[in-house]
């Protein structure tokens, strides 16, 4: 795995993480949950899990490790406002609906237009 102060942008960027990343990409069909990390972890938890970077700075796999569960609960909280305000207010498709957020948990909300 290549480190960029060890090697050319172009050389970081075409690494198997970063080719990783954009094969990946778009990591949700809603644009306002586009980040990996945060809206998205389980999808960074794969990306690390295939091409095993190695960390740089101290504590920066904590996200994947300790912080996962509460990355996953942070997801699914923000993506049930998030996904009904991409569907109401950029999809124009108000309605009865449940959004179940992708977690290890399987937070689910239904949520009615205008409450």
């Amino acid at each position: 795995m290549n480190n960029i102060k060890e090697v050319s942008l172009a050389e970081a960027l075409n690494s198997p993480l970063f080719k990783a990343i954009r094969k990946s990409q778009p990591h949700n069909k809603n644009q306002l949950r586009p980040c990996m990390i945060i809206d998205n972890p389980h999808i960074y938890r794969e990306i690390i899990e295939k091409t095993k970077p190695y960390f740089t700075h101290k504590g920066a796999e904590e996200v994947v490790t300790r912080m996962k569960d509460e990355l996953d609960a942070y997801a699914a909280r923000f993506g049930v406002f998030a996904d009904k305000v991409w569907r109401e207010e950029y999809l124009n498709q108000p309605s009865v609906t449940t959004s179940c957020a992708s977690s290890s948990f399987g937070a689910c909300m239904s949520m009615k237009s205008g409450s």
